[in-house]
């Protein structure tokens, strides 16, 4: 389908809200008729695991990260012409 690629965890210098951003659409290639491979990045402040324990979500943040997939499996599922 394509590439998602996951910038799940805080750092410095990172902002504190999610988003995805397309990184190359799907198209078929007019010349061969070859189909590029869509990429997008979901980028994101999750809760890191500590202690051997799984990290758990809130509701909220359980809610745009879903949210912010949709807009990954548009961007994975949609061809353009160009």
């Amino acid at each position: 389908v394509g590439h998602l690629y996951l910038d799940q965890f805080p750092r410095d210098g990172k902002f504190g809200h999610q988003m995805v951003v397309p990184l190359a659409p799907s198209f078929v290639d007019g010349t061969n008729g070859q189909r590029c491979v869509p990429a997008c990045a979901n980028i994101s402040n999750l809760p890191r695991p500590q202690g051997g324990k799984p990290a758990l979500l809130r509701f909220a943040e359980m809610r745009t990260l879903f949210h912010e997939l949709g807009h990954a499996m548009h961007c994975l599922c949609t061809t353009t012409r160009f």
